[in-house]
């Protein structure tokens, strides 16, 4: 894949509700980590230091099958809520 088709993974992983975001390794209440290109490599950067972190393909490979699972998710739930408004249930 490359490296701008990442970066937007990326930065779509980082708005998800349903995950744990990408925090920064010296301070998690920084704001959070961006993914940039530097010589040729996608990293991990904050916005608020210094800290730096290769995008590591296992770790890239884990948040796009973290979006693709709760994209199913979403699906499947909205399909339960049209099931359920069908027999007459509300949901809480």
């Amino acid at each position: 894949m490359k490296n701008q088709e990442k970066i937007k993974i990326i930065a779509k992983f980082q708005k998800c509700n349903y995950v744990h975001s990408l925090t920064c390794g010296n301070d998690s209440g920084h704001r959070l980590l961006i993914a940039k290109v530097l010589k040729r490599r996608v990293y991990l950067v904050c916005p608020d230091c210094d800290y730096k972190q290769l995008l590591r393909n296992e770790l890239f490979d884990c948040c796009h099958k973290l979006l693709q699972n709760v994209g199913k998710a979403n699906v499947i739930e909205k399909l339960m809520q049209g099931r359920d408004l069908k027999k007459g249930k509300k949901n809480d």
